[in-house]
């Protein structure tokens, strides 16, 4: 009997061993707890940022990693860092995505996410918008003639420069001269170029509920265009012009039909050497 206490003292104690190990298992999964403040939407001009606090029940070192998950916006920057967190005593921080926030990102959903990589893994996260003003709709184009066929980048002077955009928007558009001087644009009229050198327009075109937007093009205006090769080719045909080549093209093409009637006629100059049969000596008398 007394054997029987013994034993079942010896469970009881065993039982209340695992118990209070158990206790501190769980105590060690949860004594680290993670706390995310940040703002429900971000807007233009906004700094999008946010708060979080890392509290342990114990004194402990921590490594953890705090970022930014949106849908086309900026990948985040991923650093990992380092804490002591002292016991029930809370630890924070801010951080710190986008400084300010601009129309260039489109509207979107995003999360703030912060993740204990050590002694224990554990994150939490929570979402937020972007709430910025979807960028006006506008294409610009610079070109050769007026129903824009043919965009360029090149004039020569004297010319006129047309300008393709898109209709149904507020525009106000400027040019910069070569002489350094900025001068109104009207880009529903050609511009007369004159003057060589580097021409630059710029554009900032709006909409209702969008944001504007800036465009800018370069071209460049030179006093004639370039000889590209063909005088060389034209005074072969004598064509003095040097523009089209054409009787640089007709030489070639009749010294290529001699070269090929050259070579029939030896051919069948020789064919028919080969067919005629010898004639033969008559015999001498005797």
């Amino acid at each position: 009997m007394e054997n029987k206490n013994e034993k079942n003292k010896v469970a009881a104690g065993t039982t209340a061993l695992a118990l209070v190990a158990t206790l501190f298992f769980i105590q060690g999964i949860f004594a680290l707890s993670i706390n995310i403040n940040v703002n429900p939407s971000f807007s233009a001009g906004d700094r999008v940022s946010f708060n979080y606090t890392l509290t342990s029940e114990v004194s402990e070192n921590v490594s953890y990693v705090a970022s930014v998950r949106c849908a086309t916006a900026p990948a985040a920057l991923v650093n990992i860092e380092n804490a002591s967190l002292q016991s029930n005593v809370p630890f924070a921080k801010t951080y710190i995505y986008i400084s300010n926030l601009t129309n260039g990102i489109s509207p979107q959903e995003c999360t703030a996410m912060l993740g204990v990589l050590s002694p224990e893994e554990i994150s939490a996260n929570k979402t937020f918008s972007i709430t910025t003003l979807p960028a006006t709709k506008f294409n610009f184009n610079v070109c050769e003639d007026v129903r824009c066929e043919t965009p360029a980048r090149v004039f020569v002077s004297g010319n006129h420069v047309y300008f393709n955009y898109t209709k149904g928007v507020s525009i106000s558009a400027s040019v910069l001269l070569p002489d350094g001087s900025l001068k109104p644009l009207d880009l529903s009229k050609p511009l007369a170029v004159s003057e060589t050198g580097t021409y630059t327009v710029e554009v900032n075109a709006s909409s209702t509920g969008s944001a504007p937007v800036e465009r800018q093009v370069q071209f460049g205006v030179i006093s004639q265009m370039p000889d590209i090769g063909y005088s060389k080719l034209a005074a072969a045909g004598g064509n003095s012009g040097g523009k089209t080549g054409i009787g640089g093209i007709f030489f070639f093409v009749a010294a290529v039909i001699a070269l090929f009637a050259a070579l029939f006629l030896l051919v069948w100059f020789l064919a028919k050497k080969h067919k005629t049969p010898k004639k033969r000596g008559k015999p001498s008398k005797k």
